[in-house]
């Protein structure tokens, strides 16, 4: 990552988002998703998904997390080591 792209991670790091409505019912815990439909991905993104990365059976706690936040309208910023997926 370059330096001015830390940069902003940092800046945008300590900002507060806005929530806007959730994607999800309330009663649904994105934690406990175990399938990306229960996350309200769509029936046909699942499938393309599935058929691109068969190997792909459920969602990462990563996802679990991140997934219903972009769903629901807010920015998601992800900072990890190149090539950790």
């Amino acid at each position: 990552m370059s330096r001015s792209a830390e940069t902003q991670a940092e800046v945008l790091a300590k900002t507060t988002f806005t929530s806007h409505t959730s994607a999800l019912p309330e009663a649904t815990d994105p934690t406990k998703a175990t399938t990306f439909e229960q996350l309200g991905l769509h029936p046909p993104i699942v499938a393309s998904l599935k058929a691109a990365f068969s190997n792909v059976k459920n969602p990462t706690e990563t996802q679990a997390e991140f997934i219903p936040a972009i769903l629901s309208g807010k920015d998601v910023l992800l900072k990890d080591e190149t090539g950790s997926g």
